[in-house]
């Protein structure tokens, strides 16, 4: 199955292929390139100069940040193509130096724009040096691993500014070129090459295309000299995630009377104001019968692992007002319930996380659970699947409890935001999603529906906003059943309403809901279906 990962890749997914390969370089073996211009020429001009911004393409367009971590073992949140905008041009390397119209490469729209600072260096000073190195950058010696675009990129920069460009981009795994699956798509190498370089030449040959001098260059202010000299380097992922959302959010669609755009549209299935999908909690009773019988089984295998008498009668004694949220659970029960999640194998777990997904329906048991969760949330995680945990034995019907389970903790705000912030909750959260069994699937479709409920109520946007805004696309694409994706569709409704990274990074991927639904046409929810793509589609365009 792994050699055949290639080739399935090299069919379905070209550009995810050869975008990945492209990214895992890790090293940066770029010789200094000599900056061949006089001292007068880099002379300050005052404190105006020409603004240098570093345009950042994903050309995965969100399928490297989903499929990563399956085909790699390691997240990668995008395939970076760069381009380095100055003097009113875009310059990248694609079989030779070149130069377009900014934002006309075959690359599309730029995810983001870093602005790098601004230099003095004259437009024909700065010709004269891609002259210089014009042998370096050719189709001849372009190589996906050492001498790509984002390498061109950080050599312009480096003679522009005297600074790199941002880390995450030059910095990716080399280790996993050295892992057998990433061995394995070295073959795909020699045929991708050739077709990197497709890029249409406005100004002179394939291999040094340069513009005209542009006589009213884009003009700036330089920052003061100690942040001018500084190197764009952030080794914090955290840090460099905020980095990402400030450029993405540069400009904010509000109105003149302070109004977002997305509020003074009529949406039809996507309400502003929504409460967190749960469950009914009139089985909680039944829950509590089955766990008595676990209980016994526990009793003559684990005694120690067991219930005592007297607390599993405080506990059965809630068959009759379990379903009653306005009854106050005693603390006893709380602390029986935890300790049965910790300790009790898997397969007798279905009860206890059943009454547990009961009580998590009482706002002062959110507010009990966030003082445990610690030890309770890596037991919920270690019950579900994911990228780093694969091989998980619990029984699909309990998984589907667990996330259940989920659904309910985001109903409390506070406890919804703690869990935002756990790595291993997002990626749970997808296995279950790709997951082939509906018992699994459906409370996940449910959980997404709540967190992306959450995120769009959040101020400060959560790093899952980017992993889902490109994830999203991609299963709604590929989902076959019309209940199944309409819970998608509401999801990323919710997702994007009132978000503008969410949009921006969604239109990256130029998705339309409009067509993602045409293959339910012939479908009884056909009706709402079309209307949750007219309010996705119409708040992408607002």
């Amino acid at each position: 199955a792994r050699e055949a990962i290639p080739v399935l890749l090299s069919v379905h997914w070209p550009t995810l292929a050869q975008s990945i390969l492209k990214q895992i370089q890790g090293s940066r073996e770029i010789k200094q390139i000599p900056k061949k211009m006089s001292k007068e020429s880099k002379e300050s001009k005052g404190d105006m100069g020409y603004t240098v911004e570093l345009w950042v393409y994903d050309l995965s367009h969100g399928m490297a940040r989903a499929m990563s971590p399956q085909l790699l073992g390691k997240q990668i949140d995008g395939v970076w193509h760069t381009g380095v905008v100055v003097y009113g041009y875009e310059y990248f390397f694609g079989g030779g130096i070149q130069a377009t119209t900014p934002g006309s490469t075959q690359a599309g729209r730029p995810l983001r724009v870093v602005k790098l600072g601004v230099t003095h260096i004259t437009q024909d000073v700065f010709h004269d040096f891609l002259r210089n190195v014009s042998n370096k950058y050719t189709q001849q010696t372009y190589n996906l691993l050492n001498n790509n675009c984002n390498n061109f990129s950080n050599a312009v920069s480096n003679f522009l500014l005297d600074k790199d460009i941002p880390e995450y981009i030059l910095n990716l795994p080399q280790e996993a070129l050295n892992t057998p699956l990433g061995q394995s798509f070295a073959p795909m190498l020699a045929s991708m090459q050739n077709q990197m370089a497709q890029n249409v030449v406005p100004w002179g040959s394939s291999t040094l295309a340069l513009p005209p001098i542009n006589k009213n260059p884009p003009m700036g202010y330089s920052e003061d000299k100690e942040e001018k000299s500084s190197t764009v380097k952030n080794d914090n992922k955290e840090q460099e995630a905020k980095d990402k959302k400030k450029d993405m959010k540069s400009e904010t669609k509000k109105h003149s009377n302070g109004k977002h755009s997305h509020e003074e549209m009529k949406l039809k299935a996507i309400k502003p104001i929504s409460k967190p999908m749960t469950y009914p909690d009139q089985n909680a009773a039944k829950f509590l019968g089955l766990l008595q019988s676990f209980n016994k089984k526990m009793k003559a295998s684990k005694p120690d692992m067991a219930l005592k008498e007297d607390e599993l009668k405080t506990l059965t004694g809630l068959k009759g007002t379990i379903s009653k949220k306005e009854v106050v659970i005693p603390k006893a029960v709380s602390e029986g319930i935890d300790k049965l999640l910790l300790h009790w194998p898997s397969k007798f777990l279905f009860p206890v996380v059943g009454v547990y997904e009961a009580l998590l329906l009482r706002p002062a048991q959110c507010e009990i659970f966030i003082g445990r969760m610690e030890k309770s949330l890596p037991k919920l995680f270690s019950l579900l699947p994911s990228e780093s945990n694969s091989k998980v034995n619990t029984k699909p019907y309990v998984q589907g409890k667990v996330l259940g389970m989920f659904c309910h903790m985001f109903t409390n705000p506070k406890l919804g935001a703690v869990i935002l912030e756990k790595e291993e909750f997002l990626e749970v959260l997808i296995s279950a999603l790709e997951s082939k069994e509906t018992l699994v699937r459906v409370p996940a479709a449910r959980l997404l529906v709540n967190v992306c409920i959450t995120i769009s109520k959040s101020e400060e946007e959560n790093e899952c906003v980017f992993r889902l805004a490109n994830f999203l696309p991609y299963i709604i694409g590929e989902e076959s059943r019309a209940q199944f994706c309409s819970m998608l569709l509401k999801a990323l409704g919710h997702l994007i309403y009132k978000n503008e990274m969410a949009c921006e990074s969604v239109n990256v991927m130029d998705f339309s809901a409009s067509d993602s639904i045409t293959k339910f046409m012939k479908s009884k929810m056909i009706s709402s279906l079309r209307d949750l793509a007219e309010d996705i589609d119409g708040m992408l365009a607002a």
